[in-house]
């Protein structure tokens, strides 16, 4: 269409909610950097909207095979649903399917949350000693 106008102003959200809820995760994103550069373009066209994202559209992309889309959908887990992020990791890790180098990025990612937690506690009980 050589006039987007006449598509209404949400068109580019509308596109993007569709990327990122009907795209199959099982495309190898990591060959066809077209696929993972539109679902990484498609979360950042949606990052500058102020409502949240449907998170069961977000969270299937942690188990992408792009570390790249799989740790920008945790970003906005993490924004939306904190208490989530552990969970939605472990699911991603539960399925045999996770290509080893996504498996490897959500190991990473879940070790480093695990640290940061025992640095609070640690930094908690300090504060109470005192």
């Amino acid at each position: 269409n050589r006039h987007p106008e006449q598509l209404g102003r949400e068109w580019p959200t509308e596109m993007a909610l569709t990327i990122i809820t009907t795209t199959p995760i099982d495309l190898n994103l990591t060959k066809s950097l077209d696929s993972g550069e539109l679902v990484l373009s498609a979360f950042d066209m949606l990052a500058t909207l102020s409502r949240d994202l449907p998170l069961a559209s977000v969270t299937r992309w942690i188990g992408s095979a792009n570390p790249g889309v799989a740790e920008r959908a945790l970003l906005i887990v993490r924004k939306q649903a904190p208490d989530q992020e552990r969970a939605a990791i472990q699911r991603a890790l539960d399925d045999s399917s996770l290509t080893p180098l996504t498996r490897q990025f959500l190991q990473d990612h879940l070790r480093r949350l695990n640290l940061t937690d025992e640095k609070v506690r640690s930094t908690a009980t300090d504060s109470q000693k005192h």
